[in-house]
């Protein structure tokens, strides 16, 4: 299973050429896209829309790569996909 993560849908042309890549070769593809949410003033932490929605997480962690399309780098939701076994390609412009 192959998962492009984004928020705001953005990039819609890079989301299209990665879920049609990987179906042309027999896999499983999805998109989770999220709604773009701004930092909490105050918090030290790494924060991105991902952050507090565990629904999501959870549906990224069934996924064998995720393309990141967010930047979860050194956030706490890169760590909990690593731990499950997940791979994640970020993908910035």
């Amino acid at each position: 299973v192959l998962a492009v993560l984004t928020e705001g849908g953005d990039r819609p042309t890079d989301v299209e050429a990665y879920l049609n890549a990987a179906e042309a070769r027999g896999a499983r593809a999805m998109q989770i896209n999220l709604r773009r949410r701004p930092p909490t003033p105050g918090v030290k932490t790494k924060q991105t829309s991902l952050t507090g929605n565990a629904a999501a997480l959870d549906a990224l962690k069934v996924a064998d790569i995720v393309i990141d399309f967010v930047g979860l780098l050194w956030s706490a939701a890169q760590k909990k996909n690593k731990e499950a076994g997940t791979g994640i390609l970020t993908s910035r412009k």
